[in-house]
């Protein structure tokens, strides 16, 4: 796990894990505390929090990454885990096996416009070129059409993503340990069932509806609408600034949404609000030789960058909290000696 759980385990002589008794007990109690944080997502708070807590942490120590990383990009969608697609790119960007994945675009227009990651294994010098992900595929697949869908409001980002996590589980599997990214999770799961009512026989139907303590069914009251929430959703994100405070605060709506039964349209026009203002977000962080707040585009640029005065204008980019991340830190050394020895040997550089 992170160097903090190796840090707890050498004072108490126990190792955090599922496989021991006193490991469990362990693994337990820090799970505890991780569900009493408000610093961690919504879906590992509280007691029912605290088992999503204990598989997030399993999966950290598997990955050799912090649990409070684990836990801030691991998402519950559908009842299913699904990793943020910025910190799977992060995470093949920071590997050391692979170069950094770059993205090709075709010269198509329409539905044939599309995208695909390319990256180079470093110990073979192998180019792995990743299969081609179209505005057709997207469209045949379902991706594009459904409401509130980002690939409508942001397409060539959305093949970014999608493309670069096709490439990780062709040819890195083991960094995303077969997960799927969220917007995957969400693209693909599949639109609420409708009720289907059995075939009545006439007769019965005759016979029940002429008793006077017939209720009508549950079921043909109206779906939930409460326009005074939508609102204020819509209101709560307009305020936020970060990708990753807006992605917290649909997580923690889309429960209330399920618990009080909202029906399609109130749900559709939550996550729509939802989608346009991370579109909006990210719209405004592009912005060339702006601040970098995001680690995926800093350490892409960090990647990038030619000389050492090149990549000091990076991390001077880059808000506070983006560079004391370990990911980015790692990004940072790598990037400097890359540098570093091509002053040496200056055909190294790309």
């Amino acid at each position: 796990m992170g160097d903090e759980m190796g840090e707890l385990s050498t004072v108490t002589g126990v190792q955090a894990s599922l496989s021991t008794s006193g490991g469990f007990e362990l693994i337990q109690r820090i799970a505890n505390m991780f569900s009493n944080s408000t610093m961690v997502p919504q879906e590992y708070r509280g007691k029912q929090g605290m088992a999503n807590c204990i598989v997030a942490m399993d999966i950290a120590q598997r990955m050799n990454i912090s649990p409070m990383m684990c836990m801030q990009n691991l998402h519950i969608i559908h009842g299913r885990p699904a990793w943020g697609a910025p910190f799977l790119i992060a995470s093949v960007n920071s590997s050391g096996k692979f170069s950094a994945i770059r993205y090709e675009f075709n010269d198509a227009t329409g539905d044939d416009y599309g995208c695909r990651a390319v990256a180079t294994e470093r110990l073979t010098g192998m180019v792995l070129e990743g299969a081609w992900i179209t505005l057709g595929l997207a469209k045949a697949e379902g991706w594009y059409g459904k409401s509130g869908s980002k690939w409508k409001t942001m397409p060539e980002q959305m093949l970014r993503y999608r493309a670069a996590s096709w490439w990780v589980r062709a040819y890195a599997p083991e960094i995303s340990m077969g997960m799927l990214t969220d917007d995957e999770a969400e693209d693909i799961a599949p639109a609420p069932a409708q009720a289907v009512r059995p075939a009545v026989p006439v007769a019965h139907v005759s016979r029940v509806a002429s008793e006077a303590e017939m209720v009508p069914d549950a079921d043909d009251g109206p779906p939930v609408y409460d326009a005074e929430f939508v609102q204020g959703f819509r209101g709560q994100i307009a305020a936020l600034t970060t990708i990753e405070e807006v992605a917290t605060a649909w997580t923690q709506t889309r429960h209330e949404l399920e618990e009080m039964g909202a029906g399609d349209r109130m749900r559709d026009e939550c996550k729509e609000a939802y989608s346009a203002r991370q579109a909006a977000i990210y719209d405004a962080t592009k912005t060339p030789g702006g601040p970098l707040k995001y680690i995926a585009p800093a350490v892409e640029e960090m990647n990038a960058a030619a000389t050492l005065g090149a990549l000091a204008d990076i991390i001077e980019r880059c808000d506070e909290k983006l560079r004391g991340h370990k990911t980015v830190m790692e990004a940072i050394k790598r990037n400097r000696a890359r540098i570093q020895n091509a002053d040496v040997f200056p055909g190294d550089l790309p």
